[in-house]
C-alpha cells in the first residue's frame, strides 16, 4: 500500500466516531503496518500529525485507538512510538488547554503504560519520570490523605505505596547521576546533555522533598537519603564529575502493619502526598531535546 492510500486510511479511521469506532478498517491498518518498515513509519507520521492537529477528541481518541491496536498486533511498532516526535505531541496533549479531558487522561494513561510495558526504550520511561517529577498526577497516583480521616489497615497500604513511588524516584535520579558521570568521562556527546537537561528538571522537586523533610513530613532515614541523593546531584550540575565520597543511600525498610513507631498517618506525614505538585516547580512545556 502506497503512502497516499495509507494517509487515507488512517484518516478515515480517526475521522469517525469514538464511541464506535470502525474496528475493520484498524485491523487492516495493522495488517498494512505489518508488511514493512516503510508502511509501519508512514503510518506513525500520519498518526503523528493528526495528534498534532488536535481536531477534536473524538480524532484524538480514536488515533490513541488506532495506535494502541496497532502495538497490541505489530510489536515493532514501539520503536516508531518511542521517538521524540510522536512522544512530543502525546506530552503536549497533557498540557493541553483546549478542552479535550478525556484526551489528556488517555495520554496519561498510554504514558505510564507504555513506561511500564517497554521498559526496553528509556525515552518512554524518561518521559514518564520527567512528568512526574514536574508534579503531573497519573492515573494510579494515590490522593492526599485529609487530616481528619481515621487511621484505618486499609491507609497503611498507600502509605507504603508512596515511599516506594518516592524509593523508585530517588533511585532513577541517583542512576541518572551516575549515567551523566559516565557520559561526560567517554567525552559528553548528545546524551550527556540529554540527561543533564534531565537532572536540571528535577532540581526543584528535591528542594520541595528535603523542605518537607525539614518541615517534619518525611521520617529521617527517608530524608537522609534525599540529602544524599540532593548532594550528589548539585556536585554533578556544579561540574564535580568525580563522583569521591559518594554513597549509595541505604534502603528505606519496608513500613509493616505491625510497626508502631513512628505513625506516619497520623503523625506530621498526613498533611504531605508524595504525588503532589510541588508548589515550586513551574508548569511542564515539553521540550523534544528532555528525552
Amino acid at each position: 500500500m502506497d503512502a497516499d492510500a495509507i494517509r487515507g486510511l488512517v484518516t478515515s479511521i480517526c475521522e469517525g466516531d469514538a464511541s464506535s469506532p470502525d474496528w475493520g478498517r484498524i485491523m487492516e491498518l495493522c495488517d498494512t503496518v505489518s508488511l514493512g518498515s516503510n508502511e509501519a513509519e508512514t503510518t506513525s507520521r500520519v498518526l503523528q500529525q493528526i495528534l498534532g492537529r488536535r481536531q477534536s477528541q473524538d480524532t484524538v481518541l480514536l488515533a490513541f485507538l488506532a495506535t494502541e491496536t496497532i502495538l497490541k498486533n505489530v510489536q515493532s511498532f514501539v520503536e516508531h512510538v518511542a521517538s521524540r516526535l510522536f512522544l512530543q505531541e502525546i506530552v503536549g496533549l497533557v498540557d493541553d488547554d483546549s478542552g479535550m479531558p478525556e484526551a489528556s487522561s488517555r495520554a496519561l494513561q498510554l504514558l505510564q503504560e507504555w513506561a511500564n510495558e517497554y521498559t526496553t526504550y528509556p525515552v518512554l520511561r524518561d518521559t514518564y519520570q520527567q512528568l512526574r517529577l514536574h508534579g503531573v498526577h497519573f492515573p494510579d497516583a494515590t490522593s492526599e490523605f485529609e487530616e481528619s480521616k481515621p487511621l484505618a489497615a486499609s491507609v497503611k497500604p498507600a502509605l507504603t505505596q508512596e515511599f516506594q513511588k518516592l524509593r523508585q524516584d530517588l533511585a532513577t535520579l541517583e542512576d541518572k547521576i551516575n549515567t551523566y558521570r559516565n557520559a561526560m568521562s567517554q567525552g559528553g556527546g548528545e546524551e550527556a546533555e540529554d540527561v543533564l537537561d534531565f537532572l536540571q528538571q528535577c532540581q526543584p522537586r528535591m528542594n520541595t522533598l528535603i523542605e518537607a523533610g525539614l518541615a517534619g513530613k518525611l521520617d529521617e532515614q527517608t530524608l537522609e537519603i534525599c540529602l544524599t541523593v540532593n548532594d550528589n546531584l548539585i556536585k554533578v550540575l556544579e561540574g564535580d564529575l568525580s563522583g569521591e565520597g559518594e554513597s549509595k543511600p541505604a534502603a528505606v525498610p519496608s513500613y509493616r502493619m505491625d510497626d508502631a513507631t513512628p505513625d506516619y498517618i497520623s503523625g506530621p506525614f498526613s498533611n504531605v502526598s508524595l504525588s503532589e505538585q510541588p508548589p515550586p516547580a513551574p508548569a511542564h512545556h515539553y521540550n523534544p531535546d528532555m528525552v
